[in-house]
C-alpha cells in the first residue's frame, strides 16, 4: 500500500544498456545514460483495499484486536518513510462496520472490545512469559521430566530468538523489524489485558476473555521481523568459512521446521486420547418435541422452557424459540451488560426484573406450586420439556414427579427427544408472544398472529384502554404503528407495551433501533466501495 514491498528484478538483455544521446557524434564525444529497467515501488490503493477488508473480517472474529490493531497501524505509519495517508483506508471498513458497538462504548460497554462473539467460554490465561512464546494458555506437558516441559516453548522460543537477532540487522530492514517488535508488543499487550478482564458471566464462574487473538498478532510481528531479519541470510553466510555461523543456522532451521510439526502431531494425539479427548460432535436428532415445535411455528410464535436438574438439585432452564438454542440467541453485548466493577474485581449484576421473574417461575415449578400456568403464559411458554438424562437419573425422575403433580402443567408424550408438557393457562390468559390485553378487571387477554420478532396483522375496533404487550424486555428499538399511525408506548412492567385505544385496522410492530437504517447504508457504501478499491486491476508500466 506504502511502496514498501520487496519486489523480484528479472534481468533481461537490455540491462547495461545505454542511451547515446547525440547518434551523429563519435562515440567519444556523445553523452552515455544508463537506462533504468525498474523503477521504485510506487505503492498500491487496491493493496490499501484489500487490507482494509481483511482487516475487518480479522475483527469481526477478534473485536480485541480493534483498538491494539490500529495502535500498531499507527506505530508502522509512524515507521513509513512515504504515504502514510494511505494507511488511514485500511481502518474505515473496520470502523464502519463496528460503529454501533463503539456507540455503545459510551454507555458502559468497553468491555464489548474485550468479549469473544458467540457462548462464554471459561479459560485461564498463561503467565505472560508464556504468551510471549505462543502460548495463549499454559500447555501441557508432553511426557515427565524438565526437559519434556520445556518442549511446548521451542517453537514461540525460535521465532523470538530470530526476532531478535533481526535487531542487529542493518538499516536496509530496522525500520521493517521495528514496526515488527511494534505489533508484537500490541499483541502482547492484547493478550494480558484480555486475559485479565471479566467480560461475561458463566454458569458458575465469570468469564473472562481469550487472550488467543493477543497472542496471534504477537506472532505475525515477531514472524514479520524475523522474515527481515533471516533475508538474504544464505548471500551473507557465504561470505564465511564453515564454523559455528553456519551450525547455528542449520540448527534454528531445523527447530523452526520441527517444532510447528511436533506441536501439532501431540495435539493430534492427545485430542483423540481417552484422558482428554477432544469433545466435538453432531447431534443429529431433534431437541424440541413435535408439538413443540408446532406451537413455535404457529401464529401465536409461542416458546418452549427446556428444564435441567443436576444431581445437587439445581434446576437450570432455557427458553426456546427453535429447535434448540441458537447462535442469534447469544450476543456479547447482553453477555457484558451481566458484568460491572473494575478489571480484577468485576462482580454479576443482579438480574433485571424478567429475569427475576423467570427465575421464580422455574423454582415454582421445581417445588410443585399449583397455578403456575398462568405466570408461564406471560412469559409465552407453551410447553415444558425436559431432556433426556445426562447425569444420575434420579435427580431426573424427581424432576418429572413435580412437574406431573404441578397444576396448569399436561403431559403430552415421551420420547428420544425428552418428556414434554402442555401448559393449559387459564381463561384470560394466553401463551402468545404478542398479545392485546383488555381493561377492566378480568384483564382478558387476546392472542396477536404474530412472525418472529414481528407482528402485521388486522385487529378490530374495541374498548377503550387496550394495550399490545409483548413478551419481550421494553426497549426504545420497538415501534407499533396502526393503519400508519404510530402507538404511543407505555410503561407497564418489563414487557414492551403499546397503547392500542378503541380503534380497529392494519397493526404493525417491529424492532428497528433508531440509527438502524443510517448505519446500513454507511456500512454498504463503504462496503461496496472497497470491494471495488480492491478489484485488482492490471497496470502498464514502460521503460524510464
Amino acid at each position: 500500500a506504502i511502496g514498501v514491498q520487496r519486489q523480484d528484478v528479472v534481468l533481461s538483455g537490455l540491462v547495461g544498456a545505454r542511451r547515446v544521446s547525440e547518434p551523429e557524434a563519435e562515440p567519444d564525444d556523445a553523452t552515455i545514460e544508463p537506462v533504468s529497467l525498474v523503477g521504485p515501488p510506487t505503492g498500491s490503493f487496491t493493496a490499501a483495499g484489500a487490507a482494509g477488508l481483511a482487516f475487518a473480517v480479522v475483527v469481526a472474529g477478534a473485536p480485541v484486536l480493534l483498538p491494539f490493531g490500529v495502535l500498531a497501524l499507527m506505530g508502522v505509519a509512524a515507521a513509513a518513510p512515504r504515504r502514510r495517508g494511505r494507511l488511514v483506508l485500511v481502518v474505515l471498513p473496520t470502523l464502519a462496520l463496528f460503529g454501533p458497538t463503539l456507540v455503545a462504548l459510551g454507555s458502559g460497554g468497553w468491555r464489548l472490545l474485550l468479549a469473544d462473539p458467540g457462548l462464554p467460554q471459561a479459560s485461564r490465561a498463561a503467565p505472560a512469559w508464556q504468551q510471549l512464546l505462543a502460548w495463549p494458555v499454559a500447555p501441557q506437558a508432553w511426557s515427565q521430566g524438565p526437559v519434556a516441559a520445556a518442549l511446548p516453548f521451542v517453537l514461540g522460543g525460535v521465532v523470538v530468538v530470530l526476532a531478535l537477532l533481526a535487531l542487529l540487522r542493518g538499516a536496509a530492514v530496522s525500520r521493517g523489524v521495528r514496526a515488527g517488535w511494534l505489533v508484537a508488543a500490541c499483541g502482547l499487550t492484547a493478550a494480558i489485558v484480555s486475559g485479565r478482564v471479566e467480560t461475561a458471566a458463566g454458569e458458575s464462574v465469570v468469564v473472562r476473555g481469550w487472550p488467543g487473538p493477543g497472542v496471534s498478532l504477537l506472532l505475525l510481528g515477531l514472524l514479520g521481523a524475523a522474515v527481515l531479519g533471516t533475508g538474504g541470510l544464505r548471500a551473507r553466510m557465504a561470505r564465511f568459512s564453515f564454523g559455528w555461523r553456519q551450525a547455528g543456522v542449520a540448527v534454528l532451521t531445523v527447530l523452526a521446521v520441527l517444532a510447528p510439526l511436533a506441536g501439532l502431531a501431540e495435539w493430534t494425539v492427545r485430542s483423540r486420547g481417552v484422558a482428554d479427548p477432544l469433545q466435538v460432535a453432531v447431534q443429529s436428532g431433534v431437541v424440541v418435541p413435535a408439538v413443540g415445535q408446532q406451537a413455535q411455528t404457529s401464529p401465536d410464535r409461542s416458546r418452549i422452557l427446556a428444564l435441567g436438574i443436576d444431581p445437587t438439585g439445581a434446576l437450570s432452564y432455557q427458553f426456546l424459540r427453535a429447535d434448540g438454542p441458537q447462535v442469534t440467541d447469544v450476543a456479547a453485548a447482553v453477555d457484558a451488560r451481566g458484568v460491572a466493577g473494575g478489571p480484577g474485581a468485576a462482580r454479576v449484576v443482579r438480574p433485571d426484573a424478567a429475569a427475576s421473574q423467570a427465575a421464580r417461575v422455574v423454582a415454582r415449578l421445581g417445588v410443585a406450586t399449583p397455578n403456575v400456568s398462568g405466570d408461564l403464559a406471560d412469559l409465552a411458554v407453551a410447553a415444558v420439556v425436559v431432556p433426556p438424562a445426562h447425569y444420575r437419573a434420579a435427580a431426573r425422575s424427581s424432576l418429572v414427579a413435580r412437574l406431573d403433580a404441578t397444576a396448569g402443567l399436561e403431559r403430552i408424550t415421551e420420547n428420544a427427544s425428552g418428556i414434554i408438557w402442555r401448559v393449559v393457562p387459564p381463561a384470560t390468559s394466553t401463551a402468545a408472544w404478542a398479545r392485546v390485553l383488555n381493561p377492566g378487571t378480568d384483564g382478558t387477554a387476546v392472542p396477536l398472529a404474530a412472525d418472529r420478532l414481528a407482528v402485521n396483522t388486522h385487529v378490530g375496533a374495541g374498548q377503550s384502554g387496550r394495550r399490545v404487550v409483548l413478551a419481550e424486555r421494553a426497549d426504545p428499538g420497538w415501534h407499533a404503528w396502526l393503519d400508519g399511525r404510530p402507538l404511543r408506548a407505555v410503561t407497564a412492567d418489563w414487557r414492551q407495551t403499546f397503547d392500542l385505544g378503541r380503534g380497529g385496522g392494519r397493526l404493525i410492530v417491529s424492532y428497528a433501533p433508531a440509527d438502524h437504517t443510517a448505519w446500513l447504508v454507511v456500512q454498504g457504501a463503504v462496503g461496496i466501495g472497497f470491494v471495488l478499491l480492491a478489484l485488482p486491476f492490471r497496470r502498464r508500466r514502460g521503460i524510464r
